[in-house]
């Protein structure tokens, strides 16, 4: 039992590694970011694609979770999307989030950006939140 609870441990944190390392490594297509502008509304829509590939032995879980925030630090606007990846096999995933006009025009407001990883049926795994702050 122990044996297997050592082996079990081995394998998760392995495909964890790989996993972070695999979307991390800064390759194309990873990672895709398109804006667009509302005509009728002037808002801008943000689209976070991704195609994240599982290098490792275990099925993995990848989420993505995009916040908008205004100055105050109070939540504008949310999205999240999460993909589940077989050991050698890639996922996708989509995360569309719509900027109000009021916070483009500001061009101030900060956007948090949270990936997680997790394996061995959500047992494992880890996050990793991105927060990039607007100057206006």
């Amino acid at each position: 039992m122990l044996l297997a609870l050592v082996v079990l441990a081995i394998l998760s944190a392995y495909t964890i590694f790989k996993g972070f390392s695999v979307t991390m490594s800064g390759e194309e297509n990873i990672f895709n970011m398109k804006q667009e502008v509302d005509q009728e509304t002037g808002d801008w829509l943000l689209t976070l694609r991704g195609q994240p590939r599982n290098e490792g032995f275990l099925p993995i879980t990848f989420g993505v979770k995009v916040r908008l925030l205004n100055l105050a630090n109070e939540t504008v606007a949310t999205g999240e999307n999460s993909t589940q990846i077989p050991p050698g096999g890639t996922g996708t995933f989509t995360v569309a989030v719509r900027v109000p006009k009021e916070l483009v025009e500001q061009g101030r407001g900060a956007m948090e950006v949270e990936l997680r990883l997790r394996t061995l049926m959500d047992l494992v795994g880890f996050s990793i939140r991105l927060r990039i702050q607007g100057e206006g």
